[in-house]
């Protein structure tokens, strides 16, 4: 049996620095416990560049275009809370399922998105309570 190896990042950082406040609220917010929140902004951010020698191309394509959808959904709530650009600014909201979601399970690849919705019908999509999931 080969022993099992594990990999650890502790993040420390001043409590009135920004990174000391990030990770403050990371510990605090109740909808996440801080190391899924962690997780999911990283995976999304870097998983295409981790697993590129890993997949093929048509599995690379596929998780690449996830971790846009995941980033750009993030975009799309940070616009909706904050009330920033206007109609040209808003990025279509991707499907909720994803194979970067929180629970690391993987997904069936997801179906392109159509033409953009207009700014009305990305706005009945949002649940307000959901606006702080990331």
């Amino acid at each position: 049996m080969t022993k099992r190896q594990r990999v650890s990042l502790r993040i420390d950082a001043e409590v009135s620095s920004l990174e000391g406040k990030l990770v403050s609220y990371l510990k605090e917010d109740p909808i996440l416990p801080p190391r899924d929140a962690a997780m999911r902004a990283i995976k999304a951010f870097y998983m295409p560049w981790v697993l590129e020698n890993d997949l093929d191309q048509a599995q690379l394509q596929n998780l690449a275009a996830t971790a846009v959808e995941e980033l750009q959904f993030r975009i799309f709530q940070i616009q909706q809370r904050y009330g920033i650009g206007g109609a040209a600014a808003f990025i279509t909201p991707p499907p909720r399922q994803s194979v970067l979601s929180h629970n690391g399970s993987s997904a069936a690849p997801m179906a392109s998105v159509g033409a953009a919705p207009t700014i009305a019908e990305m706005r009945q999509q949002i649940n307000p309570a959901e606006l702080d999931d990331f």
